[in-house]
Formats: structure tokens, sequence, C-alpha cells
């Protein structure tokens, strides 16, 4: 089935094209003055791509800013989908130009994160986010205590169930910058789904600031921007989001969930080594959430309000 569709499609390539973003399973390239593609990684099959597009097209129908994909397309030996974005940048690379720029646009990230979670979606036609770190936890039983696993399980069923739209991979890396609108678009959408905001919060926390403690010389990697930077933006995307006397606890709560999807990474990795896995566990012990000093008591006593 997926040979057929391939003779279907149209084959392009981005030789000579600007790198405009830069993630896990792929680029994102600047075809022309209307047009980007994101070039998904070499095995990376049909089927998650055209996933991605679907989640885009359900995200834009329910009220999400965001670009449409309107192709799918044969790049070399990978995938691409093609989105029409008139004359935008990835917001890390425009603030890595304009670096006196970085507080006004964390925070209006803060607002588009916020505004994002006033909208409520149709069950049927996203992930439920809870339920996929609950399923998370048990993929990792078997490499884990029974106490490490009943932390991790603690904190997602605490949380109260929502139908709340959330990006699931929210940084400046994921998000568009279109000068001539003056307008924030997301992008990179294969990780959004339905759930608490908590664990959208987590997922940013996670990339732009527990990333870079141990090694802040990788924070341009992650998001494109200097790890100094990097917080500067999570602080002011906190102080949109939230009231300045609930700042504080959220900034913990962040914390929390972040090194929860930390913790729960091998998960996703499909036929990851069992050695690999235990050394992944022992650096989580050593430093993440499986720390028997990190206290989860503030994710099941929290009262903030969302």
């Amino acid at each position: 089935m997926e040979k057929e569709q391939e003779k279907k499609m149209r084959e392009l390539s981005v030789a000579g094209c600007e790198v405009i973003g830069e993630g896990a399973v792929g680029k994102v390239y600047r075809l022309d003055d209307e047009t980007i593609i994101k070039v998904f990684a070499p095995g990376v099959p049909l089927e998650v791509v055209q996933e991605e597009k679907r989640i885009a097209k359900n995200a834009f129908v329910a009220g999400v800013p965001t670009a449409i994909s309107f192709d799918v397309v044969k790049v070399g030996e990978s995938y691409g989908a093609v989105y029409e974005m008139l004359r935008a940048k990835t917001l890390s690379a425009f603030i890595r130009e304009n670096p006196d720029r970085a507080a006004e646009m964390g925070k209006r990230m803060g607002r588009l994160l916020k505004e994002l979670h006033k909208i409520e979606v149709d069950t049927n036609k996203f992930v439920d986010v809870r339920a996929l770190f609950k399923e998370r936890v048990r993929r990792m039983e078997k490499f884990l205590t029974k106490e490490e696993t009943d932390k991790l399980t603690a904190v997602y069923d605490c949380l109260d169930e929502r139908n709340t739209v959330m990006h699931g991979d929210f940084h400046p890396k994921n998000v568009m910058y279109s000068e001539k609108n003056d307008e924030l678009l997301f992008i990179d959408l294969a990780d959004m789904g339905y759930g608490h905001p908590l664990l959208d919060l987590g997922a940013t926390c996670l990339v732009m600031e527990v990333f870079g403690r141990a090694t802040p010389e990788r924070s341009p990697h992650f998001i494109g921007l200097e790890y100094k930077t990097s917080l500067e933006i999570w602080g002011n995307i906190l102080s949109e989001y939230f009231d300045a006397a609930d700042i504080k606890e959220a900034k913990i709560l962040a914390d929390i969930y972040g090194q929860a999807k930390f913790a729960l990474f091998p998960a996703i990795i499909p036929n990851m080594p069992q050695n690999d896995v235990m050394g992944f566990v022992m650096g989580a012990r050593a430093r993440g959430f499986l720390n028997k000093d990190l206290d989860i008591t503030p994710a099941l006593k929290t009262s903030l309000k969302f």
C-alpha cells in the first residue's frame, strides 16, 4: 500500500534550500517565499507523516494557530510535508538575530500557550496525553523498582481529566514568527494531544531548563538558543502565563512533570537495548526524577488553578 502511494507522490529536492529548523525526526527547509517543507529522517514511515498532517488539520479546525500541510512528497529516500508559510522563520532564529527582543517574545509565547490551553477539543480526534504517559510507565516497569513505578504513576494519577489541547513540545524552535504579519504560529504538532496543561508546561520546562542544567552547551542544539537566553524566555513564559503569586509553585510543578517525561524517554525508542535502558535509568536515579531526593509532594497537593 505504501509503495502504491509513493508512486503517486511528487518528488522534490531541498538542495540549496535554507534550513530554518531542525528536530529529533527531521529538518525544516524554506522552499520559496510562500512554502516550507518538513523533511522527515530516513526510516520514518509514511503513516507517521500522514498522521502529523492529520493532526495539523484537526488542530487548525479546532482553532489552533498553525499551518496545514497541503502535500506529502518524496525527498530522496525520505518523506516530506509541505506547508504554506509566508516569509516566516523559527522564533529561535528570530531571537538569535534580535536578542534584545527575547523577553518580549518569551512573554508572547506565554500568552500564546495560555490561549492554546483555553481550547477544548474532540477527544476522538486527538491523543490522550496522560494515558500515553501512563502507558510509558507500564512499559518501563521491568526496569524500575516498585517505589519508582509508584512515584511516576502518582504524578499522572493526581491530574484531573481535561480535554484541553496541548502542543506537547512547545519551545522557540517549534514556533514560527512572521515579521510581515507579526504573528506566531505553532509547528511540529507530532506530539499534540489533549490533557492537563501541566503536561505541556512540563514538556517545555524539560527542553528549556532541565536539559541544560548538566550540559548548558547543548542548549543551542535543543532549541537553537544559548542556555542563558533559554532560561530568560522560560521565565517570561511563566510570568505571562501565571499570576505573580503562583509563579514559584508553577515552576516547581513544571520541573516535576518535565523530569517525569524525561525519565520515560526509553519507552518511546523502538528496540532500545536493555543495557542502554538501564544506563539511562541509572542516570535518572543519580540526578533526575528517579532520584530519591526529588519530592513530588507539590504535584500531589497542588491547588494551582488552570
